[in-house]
C-alpha cells in the first residue's frame, strides 16, 4: 500500500472496489506555521493559486476538466499541512491524475489571476471579521500562543496578503513543494499497479531534494491565567477556555480526547448537564481537544447571555477541575471509547475519508500505523489514566480564557480573569489512588485490504425488497429501510419508513448465510408488510469473529477550520483548516 518513488515522494494506495469512485489527494506538509514573519497568509493564498491555470491549462480550465468528468476538485490549508483532492468516477482515473499532477507540480502563477486572487482572499478575510465565532478563535488562539505561529491566522491579514508578490510566492513554492515533502494518496476501484505507473509518470517535481526548514519556536509554559474580552454589538456572547494540550504523538492524546467527551460532547455530558439543563446558564456547551503537530489546547467553548457568564465561568471551570481529582465513571468512559471507535469506523465510509485519514497520519503522524495505535491506547483506558492525564495537562495556572460579549453587558475582562484565578485558588481532595482495569474490550482492527462482496436481492414478505452487500473494512453493520422518499405525499404507514434509518455494531456474532438475513428481516420489516415501496438495504461483515480483525464502531478532526472553534475533535482528525 506504501510506495516510496525514486524521486522521493510517498505514494499510499488503497483498493476499495465497493463503487466506481476514486479519491485523489496530495498532501503537503507545510502550512501556516512554517510561514516566515513577512509571509503571514501565503500558504493559504498559494493553495488558491495552484488551480489558476498551468503551462498546458488556463485560468478555469483545471476545474472545468475534472467537473466535465463528474467530479469535484478543492484544496485546504490548514497550520501544518496544504492539501488538494480529487474525486471523481474511477473510469476517469487518468484525466484526474494528470490534472491534479499538474496543478501542483506546474502552476503557472499568472500575475493577473494573482491580483485577482489577493481580493478574493481580502474578502475571505473581511467575511471571517463578520462572523464571532471566528473573531473568538483568533483571540483565543492569539492568548494561548504568544511565540508559537500557532497564534496566527491561517489566511493572514488583509495587510500582508496585499504585499505579497510573485515572486515571493515561487520563492515558497520552490521552497517546499518537492516530492520528499509530499504524500500523494489514493484510494477508490483502481489497480495499485495503475496507480504507482501514473504517480511515477506524471508526478516529477523539478529541482534539488527537499531540505527541513528549521523548528518552529516553542510557547513557553504560562505560570498566570489569562483574559482577552472585547465588547462588540452582539445578541448573545461567546466564551473560551482553554489548557495547553501535548502534542499528536504524545501517549496521553487518546485519553484527552476521551476526557473532552465527557465533558462536554452531547446531552448527557457534564458541562451539558451542569451549565444548560440544570441551571440554564448557556445555549450550547462544547469541549473538545486539539493536538496537532505541535502542542495544542483543550477547549471548553460557551454561548450565553452576559447576565450568567460570571455562573457560568465558575461551574464550567469547577466541573473541568473536578477531573483533576476524581475520576469518571466506568459508563462515562465506556461512552467515551465507543464514540471515539465509531468516529475511527465511520471516517472509512466514503472514499475521500479514507483518504483524509491515511493523508493525515502519513504526513503528520509519522505514518499511517499511527490509527491503530491510537486505537489500541483508546482499549486501554481506565478512570485513573483519565485522571492522571487531567492532572498533567488541565492545569489552572495555564488557563487562556477569550471572550466576545455585547457592549454594555456582563462582566469586565478584570471580573473574568479573577474567576480564573479563584478556580485555580480553590483546595481540592487529594485523588485516591485507583487500580481500575480497563473494560475487556479489544481494539478496533481494520482489514489489510476493503473487500466488498456482490449485491444480493431478497424479496420480503408483503413485497418489499432487502439489498445485501458484504463489505470488511471493519467489523460493522448497516441498515436503511427507506421506502420512497422525497415531496412526494406519504401515508400514516409509509412515512416512518421514509425516516427510518439505523446503525448497529454486532459483537461476536457471524453475519450468517443469505438465508439467515432475510430471516431477521422478515421480522424487522414486519411494519413494512404490503408496503410495496418500501426497500430494505444492509452492509455487513464478511468475516467471522473467529477469522477476522475484532472492532466495534472516531478529529480532525472534518477539518475543523482555523477560523472556528470545533466542538469536538479527535486524533482521527486534526486539521485547523481554510479552504
Amino acid at each position: 500500500m506504501r510506495h516510496a518513488l525514486p524521486n522521493g515522494l510517498t505514494l499510499l494506495v488503497e483498493e476499495n472496489h465497493a463503487a466506481p469512485v476514486v479519491a485523489i489527494q496530495v498532501w503537503v506538509r507545510v502550512g501556516s506555521a512554517d510561514e516566515r514573519p513577512d509571509e503571514a497568509g501565503l500558504a493559504h493564498l498559494h493553495e488558491h493559486m495552484l488551480f489558476k491555470g498551468t503551462a498546458r491549462r488556463g485560468p478555469g480550465e483545471i476545474a472545468r476538466t475534472i467537473e466535465t468528468c463528474g467530479g469535484e476538485i478543492n484544496a485546504w490549508t490548514s497550520f501544518d499541512q496544504t492539501v488538494y483532492h480529487v474525486v471523481l468516477g474511477s473510469r476517469f482515473f487518468a484525466e484526474g491524475m494528470d490534472v491534479l499532477a499538474d496543478a501542483v507540480t506546474s502552476a503557472a502563477f499568472d500575475p493577473n489571476e494573482l491580483q485577482r486572487e489577493i481580493e478574493v482572499v481580502c474578502e475571505e478575510i473581511r467575511r471571517s471579521d463578520d462572523s464571532p465565532t471566528r473573531k473568538l478563535s483568533r483571540e483565543l488562539f492569539g492568548g494561548a500562543f504568544s511565540r508559537h505561529p500557532y497564534g496566527k491566522p491561517v489566511i493572514g491579514t488583509e495587510a500582508s496578503v496585499r504585499g505579497f508578490t510573485r515572486d515571493g510566492i515561487l520563492q515558497f513554492y520552490r521552497r517546499w513543494y518537492k516530492p520528499g515533502n509530499a504524500v500523494l494518496v489514493v484510494v477508490g476501484d483502481v489497480r495499485e499497479a495503475d496507480a504507482v505507473e501514473l504517480a511515477q509518470k506524471l508526478f516529477a517535481w523539478p529541482g534539488p531534494a527537499f531540505e527541513p526548514s528549521p523548528p518552529r519556536p516553542q510557547e513557553p509554559h504560562r505560570e498566570q491565567p489569562l483574559a482577552r474580552l472585547r465588547k462588540e454589538p452582539l445578541k448573545e456572547g461567546y466564551l473560551s477556555i482553554a489548557w495547553p494540550s501535548p502534542p499528536l504523538l504524545h501517549g496521553d492524546v487518546a485519553a484527552l480526547d476521551a476526557l473532552g467527551i465527557v465533558l462536554g460532547h452531547g446531552e448527557a455530558s457534564r458541562l451539558h448537564c451542569a451549565l444548560k439543563r440544570d441551571r440554564l446558564l448557556c445555549t450550547e456547551v462544547q469541549a473538545s481537544c486539539y493536538t496537532p503537530v505541535d502542542p495544542g489546547l483543550t477547549i471548553l467553548g460557551l454561548t450565553l447571555q452576559p447576565a450568567t457568564a460570571r455562573e457560568a465561568v465558575r461551574e464550567a471551570l469547577s466541573q473541568t477541575y473536578r477531573l483533576r481529582a476524581e475520576e469518571v465513571t466506568a459508563e462515562e468512559l465506556s461512552l467515551a471509547c465507543r464514540l471515539l471507535e465509531s468516529d475511527a469506523v465511520y471516517q472509512r465510509e466514503t472514499v475521500q475519508g479514507q483518504a483524509r485519514k491515511l493523508g493525515f497520519y502519513q504526513s503528520s503522524a509519522s505514518g499511517v500505523e499511527f490509527e491503530q495505535r491510537y486505537l489500541e491506547q483508546v482499549a486501554l483506558l481506565t478512570p485513573a489514566r483519565l485522571r492522571e492525564a487531567a492532572e498533567r495537562w488541565i492545569d489552572p495556572s495555564a488557563a487562556v480564557l477569550a471572550g466576545l460579549l455585547p457592549e454594555g453587558n456582563g462582566p469586565d475582562r478584570a471580573e473574568l480573569l479573577e474567576l480564573l484565578h479563584e478556580a485555580a485558588r480553590a483546595p481540592r481532595p487529594r485523588p485516591l489512588p485507583s487500580s481500575s482495569p480497563p473494560e475487556k474490550r479489544p481494539p478496533v482492527r481494520f482489514a489489510a485490504q476493503a473487500k466488498t462482496g456482490p449485491l444480493l436481492r431478497e424479496e420480503l414478505p408483503g413485497g418489499g425488497v432487502l439489498l445485501i452487500r458484504r463489505s470488511a473494512p471493519c467489523r460493522w453493520s448497516r441498515f436503511a429501510p427507506p421506502g420512497k422518499a422525497g415531496c412526494a405525499p406519504k401515508t400514516r404507514r409509509t412515512r416512518a419508513s421514509t425516516c427510518c434509518s439505523r446503525a448497529w455494531c454486532p459483537k461476536g456474532r457471524r453475519p450468517g448465510v443469505r438465508s439467515g438475513w432475510s430471516g431477521r428481516w422478515k421480522g424487522w420489516a414486519a411494519p413494512w408488510a404490503g408496503t410495496r415501496d418500501a426497500t430494505a438495504s444492509a452492509c455487513a461483515p464478511s468475516c467471522s469473529p473467529a477469522t477476522s480483525p475484532k472492532g466495534s464502531t472516531s478529529s480532525p478532526r472534518r477539518s475543523p477550520r482555523r477560523r472556528s472553534i470545533p466542538k469536538r475533535s479527535s486524533a482521527s482528525g486534526r486539521c485547523r483548516s481554510t479552504s
